[in-house]
């Protein structure tokens, strides 16, 4: 449903992943929904690093975009919202 209950929102999702060695990957995401002037837009990198086939990093980070005329979602140009995570583990087991 639109905001507006005039428009016909858009959505769009990307999700791209390549292999990085033998057991690690890097990749990226970018969803977006346009609803008229308004939008919501999010893109991130993640990765999963495998050292010594002991331990792994898992690193995800996201930035979201807010905005447009009207938007409740945060005025134009809107709020921007960061998110960074970097859990470190040892797995027993190979990946």
């Amino acid at each position: 449903t639109s905001l507006s209950e005039d428009d016909h929102p858009w959505f769009n999702l990307l999700r791209l992943r390549y292999d990085v060695g033998e057991n690690s990957t890097i990749g990226g995401a970018y969803t977006d929904r346009i609803d008229g002037n308004n939008y919501n837009r999010v893109a991130s990198v993640d990765a999963r690093l495998v050292f010594a086939k002991l331990y792994f990093a898992q690193v995800q980070i996201a930035q979201s975009f807010n905005g447009g005329a009207g938007s409740p979602l945060g005025g134009h140009g809107g709020p921007h919202r960061t998110q960074l995570g970097i859990p470190l583990q040892r797995d027993g087991h190979p990946p």
